[in-house]
Protein backbone atom coordinates (compact mmCIF):
# COMPACT_ATOMS: atom_id res chain seq x y z
CA UNK A 1 0.00 0.00 0.00
CA UNK A 2 1.55 3.49 -1.14
CA UNK A 3 1.32 6.04 1.44
CA UNK A 4 0.39 9.59 0.74
CA UNK A 5 0.93 12.67 2.26
CA UNK A 6 -0.97 15.98 0.87
CA UNK A 7 -2.18 14.10 -2.09
CA UNK A 8 1.24 12.53 -3.64
CA UNK A 9 3.23 9.25 -2.59
CA UNK A 10 6.59 9.72 -0.51
CA UNK A 11 8.33 8.36 -4.03
CA UNK A 12 6.75 11.52 -5.74
CA UNK A 13 7.68 13.73 -3.31
CA UNK A 14 11.12 12.80 -2.75
CA UNK A 15 11.52 12.68 -7.14
CA UNK A 16 9.99 16.42 -7.09
CA UNK A 17 12.31 17.81 -4.52
CA UNK A 18 15.35 16.17 -6.35
CA UNK A 19 13.91 18.18 -9.83
CA UNK A 20 13.66 21.47 -7.33
CA UNK A 21 17.60 21.39 -5.88
CA UNK A 22 18.47 20.16 -9.62
CA UNK A 23 16.72 22.80 -12.03
CA UNK A 24 17.96 25.47 -9.16
CA UNK A 25 21.25 24.31 -9.65
CA UNK A 26 21.23 24.29 -13.33
CA UNK A 27 19.70 28.18 -13.29
CA UNK A 28 22.34 29.18 -10.55
CA UNK A 29 25.43 27.49 -13.35
CA UNK A 30 23.84 28.74 -16.60
CA UNK A 31 22.60 32.39 -15.72
CA UNK A 32 25.84 33.60 -16.51
CA UNK A 33 25.12 32.15 -19.71
CA UNK A 34 22.42 35.10 -20.85
CA UNK A 35 24.83 37.55 -19.97
CA UNK A 36 25.57 37.46 -23.53
CA UNK A 37 22.30 38.34 -24.07
CA UNK A 38 21.34 40.15 -21.01
CA UNK A 39 24.35 41.49 -19.41
CA UNK A 40 25.53 41.54 -16.09
CA UNK A 41 21.92 41.45 -15.01
CA UNK A 42 20.94 37.95 -16.23
CA UNK A 43 21.93 36.20 -12.80
CA UNK A 44 18.82 37.38 -11.93
CA UNK A 45 16.88 34.60 -13.28
CA UNK A 46 18.88 31.93 -10.64
CA UNK A 47 17.76 34.97 -7.67
CA UNK A 48 13.99 34.85 -8.46
CA UNK A 49 13.91 30.92 -8.77
CA UNK A 50 15.47 30.87 -5.44
CA UNK A 51 12.91 33.09 -3.88
CA UNK A 52 10.51 31.24 -5.48
CA UNK A 53 11.39 27.81 -4.23
CA UNK A 54 11.70 29.39 -0.70
CA UNK A 55 8.49 31.11 -1.42
CA UNK A 56 6.89 27.63 -1.46
CA UNK A 57 8.17 26.62 1.99
CA UNK A 58 6.21 29.09 4.20
CA UNK A 59 4.11 26.74 6.19
CA UNK A 60 7.62 24.46 6.20
CA UNK A 61 8.74 23.52 9.53
CA UNK A 62 12.27 24.52 10.22
CA UNK A 63 14.46 22.18 12.58
CA UNK A 64 12.06 20.28 14.28
CA UNK A 65 13.53 17.79 16.28
CA UNK A 66 15.65 21.33 17.75
CA UNK A 67 19.18 20.31 17.11
CA UNK A 68 21.24 23.15 18.95
CA UNK A 69 23.97 22.65 16.52
CA UNK A 70 21.25 23.12 13.31
CA UNK A 71 20.37 26.13 15.38
CA UNK A 72 23.33 27.56 15.40
CA UNK A 73 23.84 27.77 11.76
CA UNK A 74 20.18 28.90 10.63
CA UNK A 75 20.00 31.64 13.30
CA UNK A 76 23.85 33.17 12.32
CA UNK A 77 22.96 32.36 8.83
CA UNK A 78 19.90 34.63 8.98
CA UNK A 79 20.94 37.25 11.20
CA UNK A 80 23.80 37.35 8.48
CA UNK A 81 20.83 38.43 5.72
CA UNK A 82 18.59 40.66 7.63
CA UNK A 83 22.33 42.65 9.10
CA UNK A 84 23.47 42.87 5.66
CA UNK A 85 19.75 44.25 4.87
CA UNK A 86 20.46 46.85 7.43
CA UNK A 87 23.88 48.05 5.79
CA UNK A 88 22.21 49.21 2.78
CA UNK A 89 21.02 51.77 4.31
CA UNK A 90 24.32 52.76 5.95
CA UNK A 91 25.15 56.57 5.35
CA UNK A 92 28.85 55.65 3.55
CA UNK A 93 26.89 54.05 0.56
CA UNK A 94 25.94 56.55 -2.13
CA UNK A 95 24.92 54.06 -5.06
CA UNK A 96 21.93 51.97 -3.25
CA UNK A 97 21.00 50.19 -6.59
CA UNK A 98 24.92 48.79 -6.55
CA UNK A 99 24.69 48.02 -2.87
CA UNK A 100 22.05 45.77 -3.69
CA UNK A 101 23.82 44.20 -6.08
CA UNK A 102 26.60 43.53 -3.93
CA UNK A 103 24.55 41.98 -1.59
CA UNK A 104 22.49 39.76 -4.10
CA UNK A 105 26.33 38.58 -5.02
CA UNK A 106 27.04 37.58 -0.94
CA UNK A 107 24.58 37.13 1.78
CA UNK A 108 21.12 36.71 -0.20
CA UNK A 109 22.62 33.72 -2.09
CA UNK A 110 22.76 31.87 1.83
CA UNK A 111 18.92 31.63 1.31
CA UNK A 112 20.07 28.37 -0.99
CA UNK A 113 20.86 26.91 2.09
CA UNK A 114 17.60 26.76 3.51
CA UNK A 115 16.03 25.91 0.52
CA UNK A 116 18.46 22.73 -0.15
CA UNK A 117 17.82 21.98 3.82
CA UNK A 118 14.06 21.60 3.13
CA UNK A 119 14.00 19.63 -0.29
CA UNK A 120 16.82 17.55 0.50
CA UNK A 121 15.62 14.17 1.27
CA UNK A 122 18.39 12.19 3.70
CA UNK A 123 16.04 9.74 4.72
CA UNK A 124 17.05 7.38 1.40
CA UNK A 125 20.61 7.43 3.27
CA UNK A 126 23.76 8.60 0.81
CA UNK A 127 21.66 7.79 -2.17
CA UNK A 128 20.12 11.23 -2.70
CA UNK A 129 22.96 12.87 -1.93
CA UNK A 130 25.33 10.82 -4.60
CA UNK A 131 22.44 11.83 -7.18
CA UNK A 132 22.54 15.57 -6.53
CA UNK A 133 26.27 15.72 -6.61
CA UNK A 134 26.43 13.81 -9.53
CA UNK A 135 24.09 16.14 -11.39
CA UNK A 136 26.45 18.74 -9.77
CA UNK A 137 29.32 17.35 -11.61
CA UNK A 138 28.17 16.25 -14.99
CA UNK A 139 26.23 20.15 -15.21
CA UNK A 140 29.57 21.69 -14.81
CA UNK A 141 32.08 19.63 -17.07
CA UNK A 142 30.75 21.58 -20.38
CA UNK A 143 31.46 24.97 -18.75
CA UNK A 144 34.86 23.78 -17.45
CA UNK A 145 35.40 22.54 -21.07
CA UNK A 146 34.29 25.65 -22.54
CA UNK A 147 36.83 27.31 -20.46
CA UNK A 148 39.64 24.85 -21.44
CA UNK A 149 38.58 25.63 -25.10
CA UNK A 150 39.10 29.42 -23.91
CA UNK A 151 42.77 29.16 -22.86
CA UNK A 152 43.96 27.53 -26.15
CA UNK A 153 41.73 28.88 -28.49
CA UNK A 154 40.64 31.98 -27.51
CA UNK A 155 38.28 33.81 -30.21
CA UNK A 156 35.47 36.80 -31.18
CA UNK A 157 33.08 35.47 -28.77
CA UNK A 158 35.23 34.77 -25.90
CA UNK A 159 36.17 38.64 -26.31
CA UNK A 160 33.13 39.77 -25.72
CA UNK A 161 32.63 37.38 -23.36
CA UNK A 162 35.34 39.50 -21.45
CA UNK A 163 33.87 42.80 -22.16
CA UNK A 164 31.49 42.18 -19.89
CA UNK A 165 33.30 41.36 -16.84
CA UNK A 166 33.29 44.32 -13.91
CA UNK A 167 37.01 43.57 -12.88
CA UNK A 168 39.59 44.90 -14.30
CA UNK A 169 41.12 43.91 -17.56
CA UNK A 170 44.31 43.19 -15.94
CA UNK A 171 42.45 40.99 -13.98
CA UNK A 172 42.29 38.64 -17.21
CA UNK A 173 45.55 37.89 -18.00
CA UNK A 174 49.02 36.57 -16.31
CA UNK A 175 51.70 38.41 -18.15
CA UNK A 176 51.26 37.78 -21.30
CA UNK A 177 48.83 34.55 -21.06
CA UNK A 178 45.07 34.86 -21.10
CA UNK A 179 42.91 33.17 -17.96
CA UNK A 180 40.21 31.03 -19.11
CA UNK A 181 36.97 32.39 -17.24
CA UNK A 182 34.37 30.42 -19.41
CA UNK A 183 30.59 31.86 -18.61
CA UNK A 184 31.77 33.28 -14.80
CA UNK A 185 32.74 36.85 -13.57
CA UNK A 186 36.60 36.03 -14.00
CA UNK A 187 39.62 34.13 -13.72
CA UNK A 188 38.85 33.45 -9.92
CA UNK A 189 35.59 32.43 -9.96
CA UNK A 190 36.28 29.80 -12.81
CA UNK A 191 39.13 28.43 -10.82
CA UNK A 192 37.49 27.97 -7.59
CA UNK A 193 34.60 26.49 -9.26
CA UNK A 194 36.83 24.02 -10.53
CA UNK A 195 38.63 23.46 -7.50
CA UNK A 196 35.22 22.71 -6.16
CA UNK A 197 33.89 20.19 -8.88
CA UNK A 198 37.59 18.54 -8.37
CA UNK A 199 36.66 17.73 -4.88
CA UNK A 200 33.28 16.70 -5.89
CA UNK A 201 34.80 14.20 -8.61
CA UNK A 202 37.34 12.27 -6.29
CA UNK A 203 34.09 12.03 -3.69
CA UNK A 204 32.34 10.35 -5.63
CA UNK A 205 34.97 7.71 -7.16
CA UNK A 206 35.36 7.43 -3.24
CA UNK A 207 31.81 6.68 -2.94
CA UNK A 208 30.78 4.72 -5.96
CA UNK A 209 34.24 3.13 -7.13
CA UNK A 210 33.27 4.14 -10.93
CA UNK A 211 36.75 5.58 -12.31
CA UNK A 212 35.71 7.50 -15.32
CA UNK A 213 35.17 10.66 -11.83
CA UNK A 214 38.60 9.97 -11.99
CA UNK A 215 38.47 11.42 -15.44
CA UNK A 216 35.76 14.18 -14.56
CA UNK A 217 38.57 15.12 -11.90
CA UNK A 218 41.35 15.60 -14.33
CA UNK A 219 39.48 17.66 -16.64
CA UNK A 220 38.85 20.23 -13.31
CA UNK A 221 42.09 20.17 -13.03
CA UNK A 222 43.06 21.27 -16.36
CA UNK A 223 40.48 23.84 -15.66
CA UNK A 224 42.33 24.90 -12.60
CA UNK A 225 45.35 25.26 -14.76
CA UNK A 226 43.72 27.19 -17.44
CA UNK A 227 42.69 29.73 -14.45
CA UNK A 228 45.95 30.55 -13.91
CA UNK A 229 45.15 31.27 -10.28
CA UNK A 230 47.75 29.90 -8.28
CA UNK A 231 45.89 29.88 -5.32
CA UNK A 232 43.49 27.49 -6.34
CA UNK A 233 46.57 25.73 -7.71
CA UNK A 234 46.95 25.50 -4.55
CA UNK A 235 43.79 24.05 -3.44
CA UNK A 236 43.50 21.67 -6.13
CA UNK A 237 46.96 20.35 -3.93
CA UNK A 238 45.85 20.10 -1.00
CA UNK A 239 42.54 18.67 -1.95
CA UNK A 240 44.78 15.58 -3.49
CA UNK A 241 46.79 15.13 0.02
CA UNK A 242 43.43 15.26 1.85
CA UNK A 243 41.97 12.21 -0.33
CA UNK A 244 45.06 10.61 -0.02
CA UNK A 245 45.21 10.00 3.56
CA UNK A 246 42.06 10.12 4.64
CA UNK A 247 41.43 6.52 2.74
CA UNK A 248 38.64 5.28 4.60
CA UNK A 249 36.26 2.56 3.24
CA UNK A 250 33.83 3.36 0.81
CA UNK A 251 30.57 1.83 2.53
CA UNK A 252 30.09 3.43 5.23
CA UNK A 253 32.91 2.46 7.70
CA UNK A 254 35.15 4.82 10.05
CA UNK A 255 38.16 6.68 8.22
CA UNK A 256 41.02 4.97 8.43
CA UNK A 257 44.92 6.73 8.43
CA UNK A 258 47.39 4.77 6.71
CA UNK A 259 50.10 5.99 8.62
CA UNK A 260 52.10 5.66 5.24
CA UNK A 261 50.26 7.87 3.55
CA UNK A 262 50.31 10.35 6.44
CA UNK A 263 54.29 10.55 6.50
CA UNK A 264 54.26 10.63 3.10
CA UNK A 265 51.71 13.37 2.52
CA UNK A 266 53.60 15.34 6.05
CA UNK A 267 56.89 15.43 4.07
CA UNK A 268 54.92 16.84 0.87
CA UNK A 269 53.63 19.34 2.55
CA UNK A 270 56.62 20.33 3.98
CA UNK A 271 58.82 20.37 1.09
CA UNK A 272 56.03 22.46 -0.45
CA UNK A 273 56.27 24.62 2.48
CA UNK A 274 60.63 25.17 2.74
CA UNK A 275 60.17 25.49 -1.43
CA UNK A 276 57.17 28.42 -0.23
CA UNK A 277 59.39 30.19 1.91
CA UNK A 278 62.53 29.93 1.06
CA UNK A 279 62.57 31.36 -2.04
CA UNK A 280 64.79 29.01 -3.89
CA UNK A 281 65.96 30.87 -7.37
CA UNK A 282 64.49 30.43 -10.45
CA UNK A 283 63.53 27.22 -11.72
CA UNK A 284 63.10 27.08 -16.10
CA UNK A 285 60.80 24.46 -17.20
CA UNK A 286 60.94 25.56 -20.97
CA UNK A 287 57.91 27.84 -20.81
CA UNK A 288 58.53 31.81 -20.43
CA UNK A 289 54.43 31.84 -19.09
CA UNK A 290 54.71 28.34 -16.86
CA UNK A 291 58.16 29.84 -15.83
CA UNK A 292 56.47 32.86 -14.34
CA UNK A 293 53.84 31.04 -12.65
CA UNK A 294 55.45 28.40 -10.87
CA UNK A 295 58.73 30.91 -9.70
CA UNK A 296 55.90 33.32 -8.46
CA UNK A 297 54.82 30.62 -6.27
CA UNK A 298 58.66 29.47 -5.20
CA UNK A 299 58.84 33.12 -4.08
CA UNK A 300 55.95 34.25 -3.14
CA UNK A 301 57.28 36.73 -0.38
CA UNK A 302 58.74 38.61 -3.42
CA UNK A 303 55.57 38.44 -5.53
CA UNK A 304 53.96 42.00 -6.29
CA UNK A 305 50.29 40.76 -5.94
CA UNK A 306 50.38 38.95 -2.94
CA UNK A 307 52.18 41.79 -1.53
CA UNK A 308 49.56 44.28 -2.42
CA UNK A 309 47.24 42.32 -0.68
CA UNK A 310 49.06 43.35 2.49
CA UNK A 311 48.01 47.38 1.42
CA UNK A 312 45.06 46.37 0.66
CA UNK A 313 44.37 44.89 4.46
CA UNK A 314 45.86 47.87 5.81
CA UNK A 315 43.35 49.62 4.02
CA UNK A 316 40.64 47.45 5.35
CA UNK A 317 41.80 47.67 8.31
CA UNK A 318 42.11 51.65 8.35
CA UNK A 319 38.47 51.84 7.34
CA UNK A 320 37.52 49.55 10.29
CA UNK A 321 39.07 51.64 12.44
CA UNK A 322 36.78 54.36 11.46
CA UNK A 323 33.34 52.46 11.99
CA UNK A 324 34.04 49.55 14.10
CA UNK A 325 30.53 49.02 15.31
CA UNK A 326 28.15 49.65 12.27
CA UNK A 327 30.54 49.36 9.47
CA UNK A 328 30.64 51.10 6.28
CA UNK A 329 27.59 49.44 4.40
CA UNK A 330 27.53 47.02 1.85
CA UNK A 331 29.42 47.68 -1.19
CA UNK A 332 32.01 49.23 1.02
CA UNK A 333 34.13 46.30 0.29
CA UNK A 334 33.24 45.33 -2.92
CA UNK A 335 35.67 44.04 -5.22
CA UNK A 336 34.35 45.80 -8.64
CA UNK A 337 32.57 48.45 -7.28
CA UNK A 338 34.92 51.59 -7.39
CA UNK A 339 33.52 52.43 -11.27
CA UNK A 340 30.13 52.79 -9.62
CA UNK A 341 31.24 54.96 -6.61
CA UNK A 342 29.15 53.07 -4.80
CA UNK A 343 30.44 54.48 -1.36
CA UNK A 344 32.40 57.75 0.58
CA UNK A 345 34.74 55.24 1.80
CA UNK A 346 35.70 51.94 -0.15
CA UNK A 347 38.27 49.60 -0.21
CA UNK A 348 38.86 46.16 -2.33
CA UNK A 349 40.22 44.28 0.61
CA UNK A 350 40.80 41.19 -1.05
CA UNK A 351 40.21 39.51 1.96
CA UNK A 352 36.08 37.86 2.93
CA UNK A 353 37.15 38.31 6.51
CA UNK A 354 37.98 42.14 6.29
CA UNK A 355 35.36 42.21 3.81
CA UNK A 356 32.97 41.37 6.32
CA UNK A 357 33.77 43.60 9.02
CA UNK A 358 34.47 46.84 6.57
CA UNK A 359 30.88 46.09 5.55
CA UNK A 360 28.82 45.37 8.85
CA UNK A 361 31.24 46.14 11.57
CA UNK A 362 32.48 43.55 14.35
CA UNK A 363 29.55 42.23 15.03
CA UNK A 364 28.86 41.00 11.79
CA UNK A 365 32.58 39.35 11.53
CA UNK A 366 31.01 37.35 14.84
CA UNK A 367 28.18 36.35 13.26
CA UNK A 368 30.37 35.09 10.19
CA UNK A 369 32.79 33.35 12.64
CA UNK A 370 29.76 32.02 14.69
CA UNK A 371 28.33 30.61 11.23
CA UNK A 372 31.21 29.10 9.64
CA UNK A 373 32.11 27.55 12.93
CA UNK A 374 28.73 25.87 13.65
CA UNK A 375 28.67 24.67 10.33
CA UNK A 376 32.35 23.40 10.16
CA UNK A 377 31.18 21.21 13.18
CA UNK A 378 27.65 20.15 12.17
CA UNK A 379 29.41 19.02 8.52
CA UNK A 380 32.57 17.06 10.72
CA UNK A 381 29.54 15.46 12.90
CA UNK A 382 27.71 13.95 9.83
CA UNK A 383 30.49 12.69 8.44
CA UNK A 384 30.48 9.83 11.13
CA UNK A 385 27.95 8.28 9.28
CA UNK A 386 29.63 8.46 5.50
CA UNK A 387 33.49 8.42 6.23
CA UNK A 388 33.82 8.98 2.47
CA UNK A 389 32.44 12.30 2.77
CA UNK A 390 34.78 13.34 5.90
CA UNK A 391 37.59 14.43 2.61
CA UNK A 392 35.28 16.53 0.76
CA UNK A 393 33.93 18.31 4.05
CA UNK A 394 37.92 19.21 4.65
CA UNK A 395 38.60 19.93 1.19
CA UNK A 396 35.62 22.44 0.22
CA UNK A 397 36.65 24.23 4.00
CA UNK A 398 40.20 24.28 2.47
CA UNK A 399 39.02 25.82 -0.77
CA UNK A 400 37.06 28.12 1.06
CA UNK A 401 39.02 29.47 3.58
CA UNK A 402 41.79 29.64 1.34
CA UNK A 403 40.63 31.87 -1.23
CA UNK A 404 38.90 34.09 1.82
CA UNK A 405 41.95 34.72 3.39
CA UNK A 406 43.20 35.88 -0.40
CA UNK A 407 40.07 36.67 -2.25
CA UNK A 408 36.91 38.38 -1.32
CA UNK A 409 35.19 34.70 -2.09
CA UNK A 410 31.53 35.85 -0.99
CA UNK A 411 30.36 37.00 -4.28
CA UNK A 412 32.09 34.21 -5.96
CA UNK A 413 28.42 33.22 -7.95
CA UNK A 414 27.42 30.31 -8.12
CA UNK A 415 30.46 28.90 -6.25
CA UNK A 416 29.61 29.52 -3.11
CA UNK A 417 25.73 29.09 -3.82
CA UNK A 418 27.13 25.12 -4.41
CA UNK A 419 28.90 25.19 -1.29
CA UNK A 420 25.61 26.64 0.71
CA UNK A 421 24.02 23.79 -1.47
CA UNK A 422 25.86 21.25 0.04
CA UNK A 423 25.35 22.27 3.80
CA UNK A 424 21.78 22.43 3.25
CA UNK A 425 22.37 18.63 2.63
CA UNK A 426 24.58 18.39 5.49
CA UNK A 427 22.64 19.78 7.71
CA UNK A 428 19.06 17.74 6.73
CA UNK A 429 21.21 14.99 6.89
CA UNK A 430 22.45 15.43 10.61
CA UNK A 431 19.10 16.59 11.42
CA UNK A 432 17.47 13.10 9.93
CA UNK A 433 20.33 10.85 11.74
CA UNK A 434 19.57 11.91 14.87
CA UNK A 435 17.39 9.98 17.33
CA UNK A 436 14.52 11.25 18.46
CA UNK A 437 14.95 11.75 22.28
CA UNK A 438 19.19 13.61 21.43
CA UNK A 439 17.51 15.83 18.94
CA UNK A 440 15.13 17.05 21.74
CA UNK A 441 18.07 16.98 24.05
CA UNK A 442 20.48 19.20 21.42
Amino acid sequence: MTVRANGLSKSTQKDTSLCVLCGLVLIALYSNVLKIWFGSWATLVSDVALVVALASLINYRWNPRHLRGLAAVFISALLLILLSVFELLNENITNHLYSLVEFRKTFFQLLMLFVAYAFFNAKSGSDEKVKLIKFVVWASIPLILYGIKQFFAFDSFDSRLYSLMDSASDTNRYGSTIRAISFFSGPFHYGMFCALVFALCLYLKRKTSDKKFYLLAAISLVGVFCSYTRTNMVCVLIVMVVFLVLSGAERGSFAKLSGVRVVLSCLGIAVAGLLFFASPGYIDLGNDQLNSLINSILNASEDSRLNNRFTTWDEAIALIEMHPLLGNGIGAAGDTLSAHSVAINWVTPHNAFLKVTVEMGVFGALLFVIFLIATLVLCLKNTKRDSAALPLVISVTVIALINMMLGSTLGTFPVMTLVYLLIGMACKSAESALPVKEGLNG
